[in-house]
């Protein structure tokens, strides 16, 4: 092993060669100490000082052509690395070899790792990715430091690398939390802790809650679990483990498991569950609590939560927040008369987020045309920061940026959005939490572009919302269907990637003379947009192993190219993202009581009980204590009650039981009032008989009266106009005789 000194970095490298090369080698470094830079006119990265050690010896020695430039030289690099592995080296000693000072530190920071949650099979892939990401220069000044850990996480953090996923530092935490309390347990902040689990013995179900076909569900007790009960029981996951794990019916009626779990835990059972909301109440202060829970159906009826007919209607708002962030470079005031009223600010700089109630008016300030029920347009403000270039808080005099949330309904975004950049304040769209960005926005980043140049593009293209900007770069905010469209036309020579969750895939083998913009040409003809990032392994014989960004998976996995097949494989599992996670919703010290681990420790505890292996136990705090063979008494009356509704009769004794007394009062009574109602009912029905004889006797009556009168009325007409036809015919027989007189 020859040891050379690089005088760029500052770094020894050692060189296997031979014995004979070995003098030459040493002969030559004192008179030339800078020969390993002095051939090479573009820096060199500090993993690629071995392979440059190695081209500089085998040049002097072998006339072997020296690289010209750093792509040639990561190829020697990969190569040379590929031979290394694969010749044949002892595997005791594969870690502790190589090229660089990566050997040594991928096995110090795998055991760092390790010590903090990751598991052992995935310690030296993960110590790979950092030592890609982040640098070796910088990961060994920080695994030399009196604070490694905390030295790498601010690292892992400038970076936006995680050495520990977040299920892996759950579980490490939960393993934590499970020994003894350490220094302030009970201190409490006000804040509720990030994952609580609540006693199911403190707690009381709301009454009236939950039902089964329309009947009223009581809450009862573990210990009353059997073949006919009916009700819900809340319990803790442990304590539902065994039911969970059979998975089968264990009540004829409808019963339920209202399961409080950690947020972090998962409930895995064949049998029916739903997660749902349970209003309860504390049982140590009565005080409201509502706890996530999951409900798991162990009978044969459905319980289910009643939401009730006397909802309470609450009036919402469609709303959005909008985060603006203020340049200290662009206002077109002084900071420090900036720093005096920030929010007058930005009202008087965006006149939407000030009100007009002129009716007419068409001035720029809102006028709420879509009669909305608010008085002014900001509904809420938040988070308030003074910011570095960095985003990292600053006192307010040197502070270059001031961020802060505001709440506005979703009327007024695209033209808040619109008008982006103005006195220096730039708005960026985020959901109603403020807490992630909207999905409907994205931004074209245009690095190369001025501020005039992005506003003439915003006022040319319609496609074009606002401006946007972020620390140093500035984009153009468009609509994320567009956006691809607006990329081409600001930044054609680069792929576009679409929003989304980006993922690291491995591609290849490619040839060694190939470049990302033909990575990236080659994919696209496969339909398959990735951004190539840079190659990782190299493969011997057929070339290099590629690491490729890209959001979506490839539709084929393997391509045929003219080079030869190109598979395509992840790189690393996907990053998970923060989980939101669900706390019990109850004031802090109600949360305190009913927590599943008491807060307070007295101070007389015994020293000698700190080791004893029983001392964890805790007996069951129920609320109602019942007797362990209540379960068995109530199938005993259940069968009891069953066998007595078949049993014929029995003969009227005098020493009848008490109960049959007063069963046979109570039938005794039944049958005199059926008697009664039988005797009303004769009495009614005679009434209503002679009722309906006399009325028809009366109508007879009224028949033959009106039958006489209209005979009599028929007799007077006909003897009327007898008459009448008497004196006409007198009359007629009279006239001829005047006539001849």
């Amino acid at each position: 092993m020859v040891p050379l000194v690089c005088v760029r970095t500052a770094k020894v490298v050692r060189v296997s060669v031979s014995s004979s090369a070995s003098t030459v080698v040493q002969e030559m470094v004192p008179k030339c100490p800078g020969m390993l830079v002095q051939y090479l006119a573009e820096p060199v990265s500090q993993y690629l000082c071995g392979a440059h050690a190695v081209n500089v010896i085998a040049h002097v020695i072998f006339n072997q052509p020296i690289c010209s430039c750093t792509e040639e030289l990561e190829c020697l690099h990969f190569q040379l690395k590929g031979d290394f592995t694969s010749g044949g080296v002892p595997e005791e000693l594969t870690g502790k070899i190589g090229y660089g000072p990566q050997g040594t530190l991928l096995k110090d920071l795998a055991s760092v790792l390790v010590q903090h949650g990751v598991p052992a099979s995935l310690a030296e892939d993960r110590a790979t990715d950092a030592i890609s990401v982040i640098g070796s220069e910088q990961l060994l000044t920080a695994m030399q430091h009196r604070q490694p850990w905390r030295q790498l996480k601010t690292l892992g953090n400038q970076k936006k690398f995680k050495f520990v996923l977040p299920s892996e530092l759950a579980r490490v935490v939960d393993a934590k939390s499970g020994t003894a309390g350490g220094k302030g347990q009970g201190k409490h902040n006000g804040k509720h802790p990030a994952s609580m689990e609540l006693d199911p013995g403190k707690l009381r179900i709301v009454d009236g809650v939950f039902r089964a076909n329309d009947k009223v569900v009581p809450q009862i007790n573990v210990k009353q679990i059997g073949p006919v009960s009916s009700g819900v029981i809340l319990i803790s996951l442990a304590e539902a483990e065994p039911y969970l794990r059979s998975a089968r019916s264990v009540s004829t009626e409808p019963l339920a498991l209202a399961i409080l779990h950690r947020p972090d835990a998962e409930v895995s059972t064949a049998l029916p569950h739903l997660k749902i909301t349970v209003p309860c109440r504390c049982t140590v202060d009565q005080e409201p609590v509502l706890a996530d829970v999951t409900l798991v159906q162990i009978g044969s009826g459905f319980v289910e939560k009643h939401k009730g007919h006397d909802l309470v209607e609450l009036e919402t708002l469609d709303v959005v927040t909008v985060k603006y962030l203020v340049y200290r470079d662009e206002i077109p005031c002084s900071w420090e008369d900036f720093c005096k009223a920030p929010i007058r600010f930005l009202v008087n700089s965006f006149p939407l987020l000030r009100r007009c109630f002129d009716k007419g008016c068409d001035c720029d300030m809102w006028h709420n045309s879509e009669n909305l029920g608010v008085k002014e347009p900001i509904l809420d403000v938040w988070r308030r920061q003074y910011l570095r270039l960095g985003f990292k808080p600053a006192p307010m005099d040197k502070a270059e940026i001031f961020s802060v949330c505001l709440r506005v309904p979703t009327q007024i975004l695209v033209g808040l959005l619109a008008a982006s950049g103005a006195a220096g304040a730039y708005a960026e769209p985020r959901t109603a939490d403020g807490t992630e960005i909207l999905a409907e926005y994205t931004v074209v980043w245009a690095p190369k572009m001025s501020a005039q140049e992005l506003k003439h593009l915003q006022q040319t293209n319609p496609a074009i919302i606002g401006i946007a900007r972020v620390g140093d770069r500035k984009g153009l905010r468009v609509f994320s269907s567009q956006a691809s469209e607006i990329h081409q036309l600001v930044r054609p020579d680069t792929v576009y990637l679409p929003q989304g969750q980006r993922s690291l895939f491995m591609v290849g083998p490619f040839p060694f003379g190939i470049d990302r913009a033909a990575i990236s040409k080659a994919m696209k003809k496969a339909c398959w947009e990735c951004r190539p990032l840079q190659p990782s392994m190299p493969v011997p014989g057929k070339g290099s192993m590629w690491i490729v960004q890209a959001v979506d998976a490839p539709a084929n996995t393997i391509i045929a190219t003219t080079h030869g097949e190109v598979v395509i494989t992840r790189h690393k599992p996907e990053t998970i993202g923060k989980p939101a996670i669900p706390t019990p919703v109850a004031s802090a010290a109600t949360l305190a009581l009913c927590g599943a681990q008491s807060i307070k420790q007295t101070s007389d505890t015994d020293p000698w009980s700190m080791k004893d292996p029983w001392g964890g136990f805790k007996p069951s705090t129920a609320v109602k204590h019942a007797d362990d063979t209540e379960s068995m008494q109530q199938l005993e009356r259940r069968v009891q009650n069953a066998v007595l509704a078949k049993l014929p009769a029995p003969a009227m004794e005098d020493d009848l039981p008490e109960r049959m007394s007063l069963l046979e009062g109570q039938v005794q009574q039944l049958m005199v009032k059926q008697q009664g109602l039988e005797g009303h009912f004769h009495e009614f029905s005679a009434q209503q008989g002679q009722q309906l004889s006399a009325m028809q006797v009366q109508i007879n009556n009224h028949g033959q009266q009106l039958h006489g009168h209209m005979e009599n009325q028929n007799q007077a007409i006909q003897s009327m106009f007898a008459q009448q036809m008497e004196q006409i015919r007198g009359l007629l027989s009279k006239r001829p005789r005047d006539e001849l007189e």
